[in-house]
């Protein structure tokens, strides 16, 4: 068995709960040694949160930490006592990797801080991750997965019209701060592969939340640029039942064994016909937009077919015609989904307690860096004795000799060098998470250039449709995606859905749809590192561009082709958004009001998309560490679902080893009491559901320290006293009576004072922050969170940035928004290197250069009208 790509790497594990063991566990199934230092006795508290098998609350039978411990070696040790703090010093001098999540400032009263490791290994990286980062004025406000989703996350438009804004299922948030810890420790250790430089890493996850591409970062850049940052169109919190843009079907439907999920557009209209050609007789687009006279005739057709068949059925037949149409299944469904065991995602794993059992597999399938299971997750201090054993008798390792050159050949100036500067990237990335990948390179760093094709309809990297329709754009809220409501007469440079991911890109034009501009794109491939893309599975090799060819023009490139389902399986061709492929694993069974019993209707929040980039960048990093060894790169066939079933495995193991379907919990938890309460403010309308304005704090209570806490607060009212708040267990029993008080009580407070009264008394609460309380808080700004950027059509304006900074290579604004082909001389000339000649020949046949929008028609009159007077 050949070593893994990370198996000379050694990493401590110092972390709890799910987003620290998350990070590591990364680094531990790619082939690190990975020692989890826990607490004597005690252990993780991960161990004693369940869901458990066959509900035994042994700690040693957990789901969750079986699953996110999996590879690790277990050690404990008291680091409070002289012995242990030795032993652990001991550990540090051969480490290469510490990743820590205590409250900010332990690790210093514990004589354990950065400098004084430091001193012991030069060359350590540490990542500390906290709830909000180890400084600024939140640096010991305590959280939870609610408090964060309001504080950091995009909370404040998920849910329904007139009701309180909801959590997304399950705990995907902390994965997804795990997931971007991971990002940032592989990038670190890169850097000091280049550098010999060690670091330590910040991690707030606030701050990566605020980050998410999964709309929050969109909606924090329209807020800037129009005020507005919600949209009844679709992304907020609306009832799609009850707003449709177009008659074909969008939303949830009940069928013959369950329901389906169906999304669509002015472009899948032909797609629909294929299916009920009798609709044949509508006027496009014209009558497809007229929702109120031809949406009724529409649905009653689509009511009755859906009726008469199964999910399976529904969407199989959907998707031959490429219909966005899917099965919304249970967890329970998806572990016997045909495509995931087509993939061979589900592995099988032995516990001395738990027995041989499927987790989770690779989310990845990386050709050269494989993932794999070499051991169970640890019983507590399992190895304590073969660990303690070893100490002072291992050499230290020789990192591999940084690479001096790479094929791009770019020049890095006297100014500090970024992570993974040096590095290119070439990127055909379309819609949400190729993009967003493609920016998590740049934000590292990294020379991305993006590929448009203006020849291309649509081009999904820059619009779906590049003249909104004139019944669209008379909506109040359609100019909110643009710098002061005008789309501009270049809206495909100007709209935040693209902007927010366009800047650290540059743009070249090149019609690869042609001959002589697949040779163009085959030169700019031969200077690349890392070439990525999400289009369709087969997109790549239906032009002649696919993963072999690619490789064989440049044996170092490391090629990550990211379909939603991957390059193989039954699955593979299907199409979609998120919602679309969420609802397949039963992401969205879980998800919703819990006093709901059907898949919640309003979806527009896609965890799959969030988890998607950083998975791809953390597995093209390791690709790079792996070209150090082998000079080769390698073909990464990344199915992003399978990065986003990690986010939610307990879920899934809970389906598989106790054959319990779990359904949502809304805001609520399976051990603490919380909810999302109103506070004294508007009442939501649809203004404030475009503008902001809803005052809504969401407050946790774990245990009976916070809840005295809470009652101080509220003036320890009679109903506290009453036996049935007497202790957690009866606390959640009675759960809708204690919401009910706690209503009466927040609906007098605003919700910003009463945050701060409530941490000063220890319990974690906090705002459902709108955009512009995003834009103004305290934390996020004393971290320097938001940056300022002018872009040469937007203006000047602040962005959502970085989601977590390096001390040794600060992260940096380097390109605006990059315009449609604004660096083609430079790629042109500089990069591929073509001649003047080439250059004049290929514009003349518009192969590249300037590139308009053809296909999209010329500026209709109704549009041109409208920006002039927005101007």
């Amino acid at each position: 068995m050949t070593d893994q790509t990370l198996s000379d790497i050694k990493v401590l594990d110092l972390t709890w709960s799910i987003a620290g063991p998350f990070c590591t566990k990364f680094f531990a199934d790619f082939g690190a040694e990975v020692i989890k230092i826990e607490r004597p006795i005690a252990g993780d508290p991960a161990r004693s949160l369940g869901p458990f098998l066959n509900d035994d609350p042994d700690p040693e039978k957990s789901l969750l930490f079986s699953n996110l411990n999996l590879n690790k070696r277990s050690l404990t040790l008291d680091l409070k006592s002289a012995p242990g703090q030795e032993a652990f010093k001991a550990l540090i001098r051969d480490t290469d990797i510490l990743v820590e999540s205590f409250s900010p400032g332990v690790m210093k009263r514990l004589g354990l801080d950065y400098e004084v490791l430091r001193s012991i290994n030069p060359k350590l990286i540490m990542t500390s991750l906290s709830n909000f980062g180890q400084t600024g004025p939140y640096r010991d406000f305590k959280a939870s997965e609610l408090v964060l989703s309001g504080l950091g996350a995009d909370m404040y438009s998920c849910g329904l019209p007139g009701r309180h804004p909801l959590k997304l299922g399950g705990n995907c948030l902390q994965y997804l701060v795990g997931h971007m810890a991971a990002v940032a420790t592989i990038a670190a250790y890169w850097f000091r592969l280049n550098t010999g430089l060690g670091q330590h890493l910040d991690i707030s996850m606030q701050q990566v939340l605020a980050s998410d591409t999964n709309h929050k970062m969109t909606n924090l850049v329209s807020f800037a640029y129009s005020g507005m940052a919600l949209t009844t169109i679709g992304l907020g919190r609306i009832d799609p039942r009850n707003f449709a843009i177009a008659i074909h079907p969008t939303g949830v439907y009940p069928c013959l064994d369950g329901y389906v999920r169906a999304y669509s557009g002015l472009t899948h209209w032909e797609r629909f016909l294929e299916l009920f050609p009798q609709f044949e007789e509508f006027e496009y687009p014209e009558d497809i937009l007229d929702v109120e006279n031809n949406k009724p005739v529409v649905d009653v057709t689509w009511y009755e077919w859906c009726a008469e068949r199964t999910k399976q059925e529904i969407m199989e037949t959907c998707q031959s015609v490429k219909f966005w149409v899917t099965a919304i299944n249970t967890p329970r469904d998806f572990i016997s989904d045909p495509q995931m065991k087509a993939r061979g995602f589900w592995v099988e794993v032995d516990h001395p307690l738990t027995g041989k059992q499927i987790y989770p597999g690779d989310p990845l399938h990386a050709e050269s860096s494989p993932w794999r299971v070499r051991r169970p997750a640890p019983l507590l201090g399992q190895h304590n004795q073969e660990i303690l054993d070893h100490l002072g008798k291992e050499a230290p390792k020789t990192p591999p000799i940084p690479e001096k050159t790479g094929p791009s050949a770019i020049r890095i100036s006297d100014r500090q060098r970024l992570p993974l500067e040096g590095i290119r990237v070439v990127d055909m990335g379309v819609i949400w998470a190729g993009p967003s990948t493609a920016w998590l390179f740049g934000a590292l760093g990294a020379e991305v250039i993006h590929v448009d094709n203006p020849h291309h309809q649509p081009d999904y990297s820059r619009g779906f449709i590049m003249w909104t329709p004139e019944s669209q754009l008379n909506r109040p809220d359609s100019g909110m995606y643009y710098p002061e409501g005008n789309p501009g007469a270049r809206p495909w440079n100007r709209q935040a859905f693209y902007t927010r991911a366009l800047w650290n890109r540059l743009s070249c034009c090149i019609d690869i749809d042609k001959p002589e501009g697949k040779e163009v794109f085959k030169r700019l491939i031969k200077t690349g590192d890392i070439f990525v893309e999400n289009n369709g599975a087969t997109a790549m090799e239906n032009l002649g561009l696919g993963h072999e060819v690619l490789r064989a023009i440049n044996p170092r490139l490391i090629c990550i082709n990211m379909p939603a389902w991957g390059r193989s399986g039954p699955y593979k061709d299907y199409v979609g958004i998120g919602a679309m492929h969420q609802a397949i694993s039963g992401e969205e069974w879980i998800r919703g009001y819990d006093d709901e019993d059907h898949p919640f209707h309003n979806t527009f929040r896609y965890p799959m998309d969030s988890a998607s980039p950083p998975m791809a960048v953390f597995g093209a990093v390791m690709a790079l560490v792996q070209r150090l060894k082998t000079g080769k790169g390698q073909w990464i066939d990344f199915a992003q679902m399978q990065a986003m079933a990690h986010h939610f495995a307990e879920i899934y193991l809970d389906a598989a080893w106790n054959g319990r379907d779990q359904k949502t919990m809304g805001n609520r938890h399976p051990t603490a009491v919380q909810g999302c309460y109103p506070c004294r403010g508007p009442e939501p309308t649809e203004e404030t559901a475009m503008n902001g304005g809803e005052r809504w704090i969401n407050i946790t209570i774990t245990n009976d320290e916070e809840w005295e806490g809470l009652c101080r607060v509220m003036g320890n009212p009679d109903w506290t006293k009453n036996p049935m708040f007497s202790n957690q267990e009866n606390r959640r029993k009675h759960h809708d009576e204690f919401d009910e008080h706690i209503m009466a009580f927040t609906r007098k407070r605003d919700n910003f004072e009463l945050f701060y009264v409530l941490q000063d008394h220890g319990v974690p609460a906090g705002p459902v922050e709108d955009y512009r309380d995003s834009h103004m808080d305290p934390q996020l700004n004393y971290r320097n969170f938001f940056r300022t950027i002018t872009g040469a059509e937007i203006g000047t304006y602040r962005y959502a940035a970085f989601p977590f900074d390096f001390p040794e290579a600060p992260l940096q604004v380097t390109h605006p928004p990059c315009r449609l082909g604004e660096d083609n001389d430079y790629v042109y000339r500089q990069v591929i290197g073509l001649t003047e000649e080439e250059i004049s020949d290929l514009e003349g046949k518009k192969i590249i250069g300037d590139l308009q929008y053809e296909w999209a028609g010329p500026m209709p009159d109704y549009f041109r009208k409208r920006i002039e007077e927005a101007d």
